[in-house]
């Protein structure tokens, strides 16, 4: 893999991070306003597409930590700092949207 290509690649999946982390925000925020107001059916699926998007976030976030591995492994002169910069960027956005899902499903009635 060519480091430019791979070096794009990291910065388009972190923005696609980040975009997805908005879209599951947005999601939550409707989803509490159902909850408030009686728990309409459409709290079930709202719950789906939360899911939803918090694994397509974690899958983003495998693929970025992918791509950094090989560039680290294709240019080993990249300073250690940035590498273990970039892992923790790609590593921490999709936390947020994984702890709020995880607790979503847990207070959902059964």
């Amino acid at each position: 893999m060519k480091i430019e290509f791979a070096e794009f690649l990291i910065s388009a999946l972190i923005a696609a991070e980040s975009l997805l982390v908005s879209a599951f925000g947005s999601l939550y925020s409707v989803y509490g306003a159902y909850m408030t107001t009686g728990a309409a059916p459409i709290c079930a699926v709202l719950r789906w597409l939360c899911l939803l998007l918090t694994l397509v976030v974690v899958v983003s976030a495998l693929l970025a930590v992918y791509a950094t591995y090989q560039v680290q492994l294709a240019s080993p002169r990249i300073p250690r700092l940035v590498l273990v910069g970039l892992y923790l960027i790609v590593l921490l956005i999709p936390v947020p949207a994984g702890v709020i899902t995880w607790r979503m499903y847990k207070d959902a009635a059964p």
